[in-house]
Protein backbone atom coordinates (compact mmCIF):
# COMPACT_ATOMS: atom_id res chain seq x y z
CA UNK A 1 0.00 0.00 0.00
CA UNK A 2 1.55 3.64 -1.26
CA UNK A 3 0.31 6.35 0.64
CA UNK A 4 0.06 9.94 0.30
CA UNK A 5 1.59 12.08 2.99
CA UNK A 6 1.80 15.70 3.66
CA UNK A 7 4.62 17.18 5.88
CA UNK A 8 2.96 20.84 7.39
CA UNK A 9 5.05 23.80 8.95
CA UNK A 10 2.62 26.62 10.29
CA UNK A 11 3.34 30.44 9.67
CA UNK A 12 5.23 31.30 12.90
CA UNK A 13 5.46 35.31 13.22
CA UNK A 14 7.49 36.65 15.62
CA UNK A 15 6.75 35.54 19.28
CA UNK A 16 6.35 38.30 21.61
CA UNK A 17 5.11 37.94 25.60
CA UNK A 18 6.12 38.69 28.78
CA UNK A 19 10.07 39.55 28.57
CA UNK A 20 10.75 36.63 26.01
CA UNK A 21 10.85 37.89 22.36
CA UNK A 22 12.16 35.51 19.86
CA UNK A 23 12.16 36.32 15.82
CA UNK A 24 10.89 34.53 13.11
CA UNK A 25 13.26 32.52 11.27
CA UNK A 26 12.13 31.31 7.83
CA UNK A 27 14.73 28.92 7.23
CA UNK A 28 15.37 26.07 5.37
CA UNK A 29 13.67 23.15 7.10
CA UNK A 30 16.30 20.49 6.54
CA UNK A 31 14.78 17.55 8.64
CA UNK A 32 10.92 17.54 7.42
CA UNK A 33 12.62 17.58 4.08
CA UNK A 34 14.84 14.25 5.23
CA UNK A 35 11.80 12.76 6.36
CA UNK A 36 10.08 13.35 3.50
CA UNK A 37 12.65 12.22 1.00
CA UNK A 38 12.83 8.89 3.27
CA UNK A 39 9.18 8.42 2.76
CA UNK A 40 9.60 8.98 -1.30
CA UNK A 41 12.29 6.54 -1.79
CA UNK A 42 9.65 4.25 0.20
CA UNK A 43 6.87 4.63 -3.00
CA UNK A 44 4.51 7.25 -1.02
CA UNK A 45 3.70 10.31 -2.25
CA UNK A 46 4.66 13.41 -0.24
CA UNK A 47 4.41 16.76 -0.24
CA UNK A 48 5.83 20.10 1.50
CA UNK A 49 3.71 22.93 2.89
CA UNK A 50 5.56 25.81 4.21
CA UNK A 51 3.01 28.09 5.84
CA UNK A 52 5.67 29.98 6.97
CA UNK A 53 7.72 30.16 4.24
CA UNK A 54 4.78 31.03 2.05
CA UNK A 55 2.93 33.59 3.91
CA UNK A 56 -0.24 31.17 4.29
CA UNK A 57 -2.44 31.20 7.74
CA UNK A 58 -3.97 28.37 9.05
CA UNK A 59 -7.26 28.47 7.28
CA UNK A 60 -5.47 28.90 3.87
CA UNK A 61 -2.97 25.66 4.97
CA UNK A 62 -5.98 23.67 6.16
CA UNK A 63 -7.71 24.21 2.68
CA UNK A 64 -4.70 23.59 0.53
CA UNK A 65 -4.58 20.04 2.69
CA UNK A 66 -7.72 19.17 2.70
CA UNK A 67 -7.68 19.56 -1.43
CA UNK A 68 -4.55 17.48 -1.27
CA UNK A 69 -6.87 14.85 0.70
CA UNK A 70 -3.55 13.08 2.54
CA UNK A 71 -4.21 9.58 4.55
CA UNK A 72 -1.17 10.97 6.89
CA UNK A 73 -0.47 14.64 8.06
CA UNK A 74 2.71 15.47 9.75
CA UNK A 75 2.73 18.54 11.59
CA UNK A 76 6.37 19.73 12.53
CA UNK A 77 5.97 21.75 15.60
CA UNK A 78 8.54 23.93 14.38
CA UNK A 79 11.40 23.13 12.48
CA UNK A 80 15.32 21.89 13.02
CA UNK A 81 16.46 25.76 13.03
CA UNK A 82 14.36 26.07 16.51
CA UNK A 83 15.08 22.82 18.01
CA UNK A 84 17.21 24.67 20.51
CA UNK A 85 15.05 27.17 21.30
CA UNK A 86 11.19 26.96 20.16
CA UNK A 87 8.39 29.60 21.06
CA UNK A 88 7.25 28.87 24.41
CA UNK A 89 3.81 28.44 23.55
CA UNK A 90 1.48 25.85 21.34
CA UNK A 91 -1.34 28.11 20.83
CA UNK A 92 -0.39 28.46 16.85
CA UNK A 93 -0.51 24.78 16.56
CA UNK A 94 -4.05 24.15 18.64
CA UNK A 95 -5.93 27.21 16.44
CA UNK A 96 -3.60 24.93 13.05
CA UNK A 97 -4.91 21.50 14.23
CA UNK A 98 -8.35 23.05 15.34
CA UNK A 99 -8.79 24.43 11.98
CA UNK A 100 -7.84 21.42 9.69
CA UNK A 101 -9.90 19.26 11.47
CA UNK A 102 -12.84 21.37 11.35
CA UNK A 103 -12.01 21.94 7.40
CA UNK A 104 -12.63 18.58 7.26
CA UNK A 105 -9.22 16.20 7.28
CA UNK A 106 -9.94 13.00 8.86
CA UNK A 107 -6.84 11.07 8.62
CA UNK A 108 -4.68 10.68 10.69
CA UNK A 109 -2.58 13.50 12.33
CA UNK A 110 0.94 12.75 14.05
CA UNK A 111 2.99 16.11 15.17
CA UNK A 112 6.57 16.32 15.89
CA UNK A 113 9.08 18.65 17.21
CA UNK A 114 10.25 20.50 20.24
CA UNK A 115 6.56 20.57 21.63
CA UNK A 116 5.17 17.40 21.79
CA UNK A 117 8.38 16.24 22.71
CA UNK A 118 9.16 18.84 25.81
CA UNK A 119 5.60 18.67 26.97
CA UNK A 120 4.30 15.87 25.66
CA UNK A 121 1.18 15.50 28.20
CA UNK A 122 0.23 19.34 28.24
CA UNK A 123 0.19 19.27 24.05
CA UNK A 124 -2.13 16.03 23.74
CA UNK A 125 -4.23 17.51 26.35
CA UNK A 126 -4.05 21.10 24.96
CA UNK A 127 -4.52 19.59 21.48
CA UNK A 128 -6.70 16.52 21.49
CA UNK A 129 -7.30 15.93 17.76
CA UNK A 130 -3.86 14.91 17.41
CA UNK A 131 -3.42 11.26 16.96
CA UNK A 132 -0.37 10.64 18.30
CA UNK A 133 3.09 12.20 18.86
CA UNK A 134 6.73 11.41 17.90
CA UNK A 135 9.53 12.19 20.61
CA UNK A 136 12.85 13.52 19.98
CA UNK A 137 14.93 13.28 16.86
CA UNK A 138 11.66 12.93 14.53
CA UNK A 139 13.61 10.75 11.48
CA UNK A 140 13.06 7.21 13.30
CA UNK A 141 9.79 7.47 15.09
CA UNK A 142 8.33 8.98 11.51
CA UNK A 143 9.50 6.30 9.51
CA UNK A 144 8.32 3.56 12.01
CA UNK A 145 5.13 4.84 12.03
CA UNK A 146 4.49 5.25 8.68
CA UNK A 147 5.70 1.74 8.10
CA UNK A 148 3.05 0.37 10.52
CA UNK A 149 0.32 2.31 9.36
CA UNK A 150 1.50 0.56 5.61
CA UNK A 151 1.51 -2.46 7.53
CA UNK A 152 -1.67 -2.15 9.18
CA UNK A 153 0.15 -2.63 12.49
CA UNK A 154 -0.16 -1.50 15.93
CA UNK A 155 2.21 1.80 16.86
CA UNK A 156 3.25 0.61 20.04
CA UNK A 157 6.77 -0.19 19.28
CA UNK A 158 7.47 2.93 17.32
CA UNK A 159 10.26 4.97 18.69
CA UNK A 160 9.17 8.28 20.73
CA UNK A 161 5.37 7.40 19.90
CA UNK A 162 2.69 8.94 22.95
CA UNK A 163 -0.73 9.18 22.67
CA UNK A 164 -4.08 10.36 24.95
CA UNK A 165 -6.00 7.85 26.13
CA UNK A 166 -9.15 8.44 27.53
CA UNK A 167 -8.05 11.36 29.91
CA UNK A 168 -4.29 9.65 30.30
CA UNK A 169 -1.21 9.97 28.13
CA UNK A 170 0.45 7.26 27.60
CA UNK A 171 4.45 6.60 26.21
CA UNK A 172 4.69 3.94 24.47
CA UNK A 173 8.29 3.33 23.67
CA UNK A 174 11.60 5.30 24.20
CA UNK A 175 13.11 8.62 22.11
CA UNK A 176 15.56 7.15 19.80
CA UNK A 177 18.28 9.63 17.88
CA UNK A 178 19.61 8.95 14.60
CA UNK A 179 22.75 6.61 15.67
CA UNK A 180 24.25 6.91 12.26
CA UNK A 181 23.41 10.42 10.19
CA UNK A 182 24.97 9.07 7.09
CA UNK A 183 21.96 6.61 6.82
CA UNK A 184 19.96 9.60 5.68
CA UNK A 185 18.85 10.86 2.34
CA UNK A 186 19.77 14.12 1.12
CA UNK A 187 16.57 16.41 1.68
CA UNK A 188 13.86 16.66 -0.70
CA UNK A 189 14.73 20.59 -1.63
CA UNK A 190 12.61 20.14 -5.00
CA UNK A 191 9.34 19.75 -2.72
CA UNK A 192 10.65 23.27 -1.05
CA UNK A 193 10.02 26.35 -2.67
CA UNK A 194 13.67 27.46 -1.91
CA UNK A 195 13.91 31.32 -3.67
CA UNK A 196 11.95 31.98 -0.52
CA UNK A 197 14.16 31.35 2.83
CA UNK A 198 16.63 33.93 4.24
CA UNK A 199 18.84 34.14 6.98
CA UNK A 200 17.15 36.43 9.49
CA UNK A 201 20.11 39.21 9.40
CA UNK A 202 19.39 39.35 6.08
CA UNK A 203 16.67 40.99 4.17
CA UNK A 204 16.41 41.04 -0.22
CA UNK A 205 15.64 45.22 0.53
CA UNK A 206 19.65 45.21 1.66
CA UNK A 207 21.15 42.02 -0.86
CA UNK A 208 17.91 41.15 -3.43
CA UNK A 209 20.29 38.23 -4.13
CA UNK A 210 20.23 36.45 -1.42
CA UNK A 211 20.02 32.79 -2.17
CA UNK A 212 20.00 30.73 1.89
CA UNK A 213 19.77 27.45 3.03
CA UNK A 214 20.63 25.90 6.46
CA UNK A 215 22.60 22.74 7.10
CA UNK A 216 23.53 20.33 9.94
CA UNK A 217 27.70 18.81 10.07
CA UNK A 218 26.93 17.59 13.35
CA UNK A 219 23.91 16.45 16.24
CA UNK A 220 24.41 17.13 19.61
CA UNK A 221 26.73 18.71 22.07
CA UNK A 222 28.56 17.26 25.17
CA UNK A 223 28.51 21.08 27.17
CA UNK A 224 26.36 21.73 30.03
CA UNK A 225 24.97 25.15 29.78
CA UNK A 226 21.96 25.69 32.45
CA UNK A 227 20.00 27.07 29.88
CA UNK A 228 20.09 24.93 26.76
CA UNK A 229 17.36 22.61 25.84
CA UNK A 230 19.13 19.89 23.94
CA UNK A 231 16.36 17.26 24.48
CA UNK A 232 15.79 16.88 20.60
CA UNK A 233 19.92 16.60 20.16
CA UNK A 234 20.93 14.69 23.14
CA UNK A 235 24.82 15.31 24.20
CA UNK A 236 25.99 12.84 22.25
CA UNK A 237 27.92 14.33 18.80
CA UNK A 238 26.84 12.78 15.80
CA UNK A 239 28.14 14.01 12.72
CA UNK A 240 27.56 13.21 8.65
CA UNK A 241 30.49 12.63 6.97
CA UNK A 242 32.79 15.03 4.86
CA UNK A 243 31.76 13.69 1.33
CA UNK A 244 28.16 13.41 2.08
CA UNK A 245 28.40 17.19 3.51
CA UNK A 246 30.17 18.92 0.12
CA UNK A 247 27.63 16.77 -2.17
CA UNK A 248 24.77 18.82 -0.73
CA UNK A 249 26.67 21.78 -0.92
CA UNK A 250 27.23 21.22 -4.34
CA UNK A 251 23.70 20.56 -5.20
CA UNK A 252 22.70 23.68 -3.15
CA UNK A 253 25.31 25.48 -4.97
CA UNK A 254 24.75 24.51 -8.46
CA UNK A 255 20.69 23.33 -8.46
CA UNK A 256 19.48 26.26 -6.43
CA UNK A 257 21.72 28.85 -6.73
CA UNK A 258 22.39 29.03 -3.11
CA UNK A 259 25.07 31.58 -2.21
CA UNK A 260 24.62 31.71 1.77
CA UNK A 261 25.03 28.48 3.74
CA UNK A 262 24.32 28.59 7.86
CA UNK A 263 25.99 25.64 9.75
CA UNK A 264 23.33 25.23 12.23
CA UNK A 265 25.58 22.89 14.53
CA UNK A 266 25.06 23.62 18.21
CA UNK A 267 29.10 23.65 18.18
CA UNK A 268 30.55 23.63 14.77
CA UNK A 269 34.03 22.59 14.99
CA UNK A 270 33.58 20.21 17.70
CA UNK A 271 34.42 17.49 15.40
CA UNK A 272 38.37 18.82 14.33
CA UNK A 273 39.36 16.42 11.94
CA UNK A 274 36.03 16.77 9.86
CA UNK A 275 35.87 20.36 10.06
CA UNK A 276 39.10 21.14 8.12
CA UNK A 277 38.00 18.26 5.71
CA UNK A 278 34.40 20.07 5.02
CA UNK A 279 36.64 23.39 5.18
CA UNK A 280 39.48 22.76 3.01
CA UNK A 281 36.87 21.23 0.28
CA UNK A 282 35.56 24.46 0.38
CA UNK A 283 38.22 26.25 -0.05
CA UNK A 284 39.12 23.79 -2.97
CA UNK A 285 35.95 24.37 -4.48
CA UNK A 286 36.12 28.36 -4.76
CA UNK A 287 32.32 29.03 -4.89
CA UNK A 288 31.20 32.02 -4.34
CA UNK A 289 29.35 31.18 -1.46
CA UNK A 290 29.42 32.53 2.10
CA UNK A 291 28.78 31.56 5.17
CA UNK A 292 28.12 31.51 8.83
CA UNK A 293 27.81 29.17 11.74
CA UNK A 294 27.13 28.67 15.49
CA UNK A 295 30.16 27.54 17.92
CA UNK A 296 31.67 28.05 20.80
CA UNK A 297 34.05 30.78 21.20
CA UNK A 298 36.90 28.17 23.16
CA UNK A 299 36.48 26.14 19.81
CA UNK A 300 38.26 28.34 17.97
CA UNK A 301 41.96 28.95 16.97
CA UNK A 302 44.41 30.66 14.67
CA UNK A 303 44.59 27.75 12.59
CA UNK A 304 40.91 26.79 12.64
CA UNK A 305 39.77 30.58 11.93
CA UNK A 306 42.06 30.46 8.81
CA UNK A 307 40.71 27.75 7.23
CA UNK A 308 37.37 28.87 7.82
CA UNK A 309 38.20 32.57 6.47
CA UNK A 310 39.46 31.09 3.37
CA UNK A 311 36.38 28.93 2.88
CA UNK A 312 34.32 31.81 2.78
CA UNK A 313 33.16 32.01 6.41
CA UNK A 314 32.25 36.23 7.27
CA UNK A 315 30.53 35.25 10.55
CA UNK A 316 30.22 33.39 13.90
CA UNK A 317 27.65 33.12 16.12
CA UNK A 318 28.82 32.54 19.83
CA UNK A 319 27.01 32.70 22.48
CA UNK A 320 29.31 34.85 24.99
CA UNK A 321 26.04 35.18 27.30
CA UNK A 322 27.87 37.05 30.18
CA UNK A 323 31.21 39.39 29.87
CA UNK A 324 30.71 39.64 33.86
CA UNK A 325 33.88 38.07 34.90
CA UNK A 326 32.22 36.75 38.13
CA UNK A 327 29.79 34.61 35.66
CA UNK A 328 31.73 34.00 32.62
CA UNK A 329 33.25 30.74 34.68
CA UNK A 330 29.77 29.10 35.97
CA UNK A 331 28.32 29.94 32.89
CA UNK A 332 30.51 28.96 30.32
CA UNK A 333 33.28 28.07 31.93
CA UNK A 334 35.44 30.46 29.35
CA UNK A 335 37.72 33.34 30.58
CA UNK A 336 37.58 36.69 29.25
CA UNK A 337 40.69 36.94 28.06
CA UNK A 338 40.07 33.83 25.53
CA UNK A 339 36.81 36.06 24.66
CA UNK A 340 39.63 38.96 23.36
CA UNK A 341 41.77 36.88 21.99
CA UNK A 342 39.53 35.25 19.77
CA UNK A 343 37.48 38.30 19.12
CA UNK A 344 41.15 39.87 17.75
CA UNK A 345 41.73 36.65 15.74
CA UNK A 346 38.47 37.06 14.13
CA UNK A 347 38.79 40.56 13.23
CA UNK A 348 41.89 40.17 11.61
CA UNK A 349 40.54 37.53 9.55
CA UNK A 350 37.47 38.96 8.71
CA UNK A 351 35.26 37.50 10.53
CA UNK A 352 32.70 39.13 12.48
CA UNK A 353 31.74 37.64 15.85
CA UNK A 354 27.88 37.90 16.44
CA UNK A 355 27.51 37.15 20.00
CA UNK A 356 24.53 35.63 22.81
CA UNK A 357 24.15 38.02 25.36
CA UNK A 358 21.33 37.05 28.19
CA UNK A 359 19.77 38.79 30.55
CA UNK A 360 17.90 36.71 33.62
CA UNK A 361 21.16 34.00 34.24
CA UNK A 362 21.28 32.12 37.67
CA UNK A 363 23.25 34.62 40.37
CA UNK A 364 22.75 37.23 37.93
CA UNK A 365 21.97 41.04 39.17
CA UNK A 366 20.75 43.75 37.37
CA UNK A 367 23.86 45.63 37.89
CA UNK A 368 25.70 42.45 36.54
CA UNK A 369 23.09 43.02 33.18
CA UNK A 370 25.04 46.42 32.60
CA UNK A 371 28.50 45.56 33.26
CA UNK A 372 28.76 43.30 30.67
CA UNK A 373 27.18 45.54 28.02
CA UNK A 374 29.55 47.85 28.58
CA UNK A 375 32.21 44.96 29.04
CA UNK A 376 31.19 43.68 25.06
CA UNK A 377 30.80 47.37 23.90
CA UNK A 378 34.80 48.20 24.61
CA UNK A 379 35.64 45.29 23.30
CA UNK A 380 34.05 45.80 20.53
CA UNK A 381 31.35 43.15 20.53
CA UNK A 382 27.33 43.29 19.65
CA UNK A 383 26.29 43.76 23.46
CA UNK A 384 22.48 44.33 22.74
CA UNK A 385 20.79 41.57 24.63
CA UNK A 386 19.70 39.01 22.50
CA UNK A 387 17.54 37.15 24.77
CA UNK A 388 16.46 36.53 28.56
CA UNK A 389 16.86 32.68 29.29
CA UNK A 390 13.83 30.38 28.89
CA UNK A 391 13.64 28.01 32.08
CA UNK A 392 13.07 24.77 28.89
CA UNK A 393 11.67 21.76 30.66
CA UNK A 394 14.81 18.89 30.98
CA UNK A 395 17.16 21.74 31.86
CA UNK A 396 18.81 22.78 34.64
CA UNK A 397 17.26 26.36 34.82
CA UNK A 398 13.55 24.49 34.72
CA UNK A 399 14.50 22.41 38.06
CA UNK A 400 15.75 25.34 39.58
CA UNK A 401 12.50 26.98 38.57
CA UNK A 402 10.53 23.79 39.76
CA UNK A 403 12.49 23.98 43.04
CA UNK A 404 12.01 27.96 43.61
CA UNK A 405 8.38 26.94 43.20
CA UNK A 406 8.63 29.74 40.18
CA UNK A 407 7.39 26.69 37.93
CA UNK A 408 4.25 25.11 40.02
CA UNK A 409 2.37 23.88 36.46
CA UNK A 410 4.26 21.91 33.82
CA UNK A 411 2.91 24.79 31.06
CA UNK A 412 4.70 26.81 28.24
CA UNK A 413 2.62 29.85 30.04
CA UNK A 414 4.33 29.10 33.49
CA UNK A 415 7.23 29.10 31.62
CA UNK A 416 7.11 32.22 30.10
CA UNK A 417 6.09 33.78 33.38
CA UNK A 418 9.46 32.12 35.34
CA UNK A 419 11.90 33.26 32.14
CA UNK A 420 15.19 35.10 33.05
CA UNK A 421 13.99 34.81 36.78
CA UNK A 422 15.19 31.40 37.49
CA UNK A 423 18.36 30.77 40.34
CA UNK A 424 18.23 34.69 40.78
CA UNK A 425 16.52 37.23 42.73
CA UNK A 426 15.42 39.65 39.72
CA UNK A 427 11.80 40.62 38.69
CA UNK A 428 10.18 41.60 35.56
CA UNK A 429 10.37 45.27 36.52
CA UNK A 430 14.73 44.84 37.24
CA UNK A 431 14.84 42.49 34.17
CA UNK A 432 12.91 45.31 32.04
CA UNK A 433 14.67 48.18 33.22
CA UNK A 434 18.22 46.65 32.64
CA UNK A 435 17.43 45.47 28.93
CA UNK A 436 16.02 48.66 28.30
CA UNK A 437 19.22 50.56 29.49
CA UNK A 438 21.18 48.35 27.38
CA UNK A 439 19.27 48.56 24.29
CA UNK A 440 19.51 52.46 24.59
CA UNK A 441 22.97 52.59 24.87
CA UNK A 442 23.55 50.17 21.95
CA UNK A 443 21.59 52.31 19.26
CA UNK A 444 22.65 55.59 20.35
CA UNK A 445 26.14 53.40 19.91
CA UNK A 446 25.18 52.24 16.08
CA UNK A 447 23.10 55.02 15.04
CA UNK A 448 25.90 57.44 16.06
CA UNK A 449 28.99 55.62 15.20
CA UNK A 450 27.42 54.43 12.27
CA UNK A 451 26.02 57.51 10.54
CA UNK A 452 29.15 58.82 9.08
CA UNK A 453 30.04 55.18 6.96
CA UNK A 454 26.46 55.43 5.85
CA UNK A 455 26.69 58.66 4.41
CA UNK A 456 30.34 58.55 2.87
CA UNK A 457 29.12 54.68 1.59
CA UNK A 458 27.04 54.13 -1.61
CA UNK A 459 26.68 50.90 -0.69
CA UNK A 460 25.11 51.54 2.59
CA UNK A 461 23.19 54.96 1.67
CA UNK A 462 21.56 53.83 -1.27
CA UNK A 463 20.31 50.43 1.25
CA UNK A 464 19.22 53.04 3.76
CA UNK A 465 17.13 54.54 1.02
CA UNK A 466 15.57 51.73 0.03
CA UNK A 467 14.68 50.91 3.49
CA UNK A 468 12.94 54.20 4.09
CA UNK A 469 11.25 53.64 0.76
CA UNK A 470 9.45 50.48 1.99
CA UNK A 471 8.97 51.68 5.54
CA UNK A 472 5.19 52.57 4.57
CA UNK A 473 4.47 48.84 2.76
CA UNK A 474 6.65 46.81 5.54
CA UNK A 475 7.42 48.70 8.68
CA UNK A 476 8.89 46.10 10.17
CA UNK A 477 10.83 44.84 8.23
CA UNK A 478 11.91 47.63 6.44
CA UNK A 479 13.00 49.23 10.07
CA UNK A 480 15.20 46.24 11.07
CA UNK A 481 16.85 46.24 7.85
CA UNK A 482 17.73 50.37 8.19
CA UNK A 483 19.05 49.10 11.74
CA UNK A 484 21.14 46.29 10.07
CA UNK A 485 22.99 48.54 7.59
CA UNK A 486 24.00 51.00 10.70
CA UNK A 487 25.14 47.83 12.40
CA UNK A 488 27.22 46.42 9.22
CA UNK A 489 28.97 50.02 9.05
CA UNK A 490 30.23 49.75 13.00
CA UNK A 491 30.81 46.41 13.43
CA UNK A 492 31.90 44.86 9.45
CA UNK A 493 29.55 44.35 6.57
CA UNK A 494 27.79 41.03 6.36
Amino acid sequence: MKLKIVFAIIEQGHFRRGLVYKVNRMWTPAVTAIMAEMQRLKGHTVRIFDANACGWDNRCLSEIIIAENPGVLVLMSQPVDRWQNPYPCIERQKDFVATVRKTGYEGLLLAVGPHPTLLPEHFLKEIPEVDYIIRGEPEPGVDAFIDRVVQQRPFEDVPGISARILDDVVHFADERHVSDLNSLPQPAYDLLPMHRYQHHFYSRINDPGHRFAFIETTRGCPFACSFCNLSMYGRKVRHFSVSRILAEIDLLVSKYKINYLFFGDLSFGIKRRATEGLLLGLITRKYDLRWSCQTRIDLLDERLIDLMSRAGCHRVEAGIETAHAGLMDSVKNIKLQQVRQQVELLKNAGIKLESGHLAGLPGQTAAQIWQSAKMLKKIGIRFKITSVTVPYPRTVDYERGVAEKKITVASWDNIVAAAGKCGNNLSDRKIEVAILMVQCLYYWHIFASGSKAVVFSLAHFQAVLRGISRLALCPRNAAGAIKRIFEDAVYGAE
